[in-house]
């Protein structure tokens, strides 16, 4: 058995590499895993609310829209929040480590899924979100194109957002919120953010861009073709990630927690 401990917090991409990363260390390891999601507060808590649901809800969706295994069982802490970060994620700096696969079926329409910060409680940042105050600007442009583009925020529920991204040609918006979702669904996406560096750990698919004038300078198609390149690029990176097996004892990280 593998035991993963993970604390995790109010956004998707605090638990989104988790659920991939314990169904890859099934197989890698060729083990059963337990995997125990951590969250401060109490199971009925929302961040805002205005929220539809709560983010254990939204973690229970996403988990139900991936491909399962047996050898996978989840679960959730309540009112905890320990020392660390994790106990058992040995490969939490390789970019393959959170990817995984969706039962959904994937369409490609002239839907494009948009996000940005303006409607969070909170503005996390220019280097998050250094396009904060063109998407206006953005949304223009892609009408223009000839796409329809669906905004989400942390009010939509998590239900009308994977439809949406199922549907979609391609997603574009800041470092945050449902960008890591992409991971899972591999469909492109474009992300305007000035931490490229994390973003290539986060999202390996995603085309990165920091300057709004420079996207629209370089057109459309030099991103999507980048994505979809990083897209095959690494499906056959996973694949070949799980054909390596091995003892998970053996790394130095094993059992130990990581602050």
């Amino acid at each position: 058995m593998f035991d993963i401990q993970w604390r995790t917090g109010f956004g998707y991409g605090d638990f989104v590499s988790g659920l991939g990363y314990a169904h890859n260390a099934s197989i890698k390891y060729n083990t059963k895993v337990n995997i125990t999601f951590h969250w401060e507060h109490g199971s009925s808590y929302r961040e805002s609310p205005q929220d539809p649901e709560t983010i254990i809800e939204r973690m229970w969706y996403i988990y139900n829209t991936m491909e399962k295994s047996e050898e996978v069982k989840i679960f959730v802490k309540t009112s905890s929040k320990p020392k660390y970060r994790f106990i058992n994620h040995l490969d939490e700096f390789n970019p393959i480590h959170g990817l995984w696969n969706t039962t959904l079926h994937n369409t490609y329409t002239n839907k494009v899924v948009l996000w940005r910060s303006k409607y969070n409680t909170f503005f996390p940042g220019t280097d998050k979100d250094p396009a904060h105050d063109q998407w206006d600007k953005i949304i223009d442009w892609l009408t223009c194109l000839g796409y329809s583009v669906s905004e989400v925020t942390y009010r939509t529920p998590i239900s009308h957002v994977m439809k949406d991204i199922s549907e979609c040609s391609f997603g574009i918006g800041y470092d945050g919120m449902i960008h890591q979702l992409f991971k899972y669904m591999w469909k492109p996406l474009i992300v305007l953010c000035k931490r490229h560096r994390l973003n290539r750990l986060l999202v390996p698919q995603a085309a990165l861009e920091e300057c709004t004038s420079t996207l629209m300078d370089r057109g459309l198609d030099y991103y999507l073709i980048k994505s979809f390149d990083n897209i095959t690029e690494f499906r056959l990176k996973h694949k070949q990630y799980l054909q390596k097996k091995l003892d998970p004892t053996g790394h130095p990280l094993f059992g130990k927690p990581i602050l």
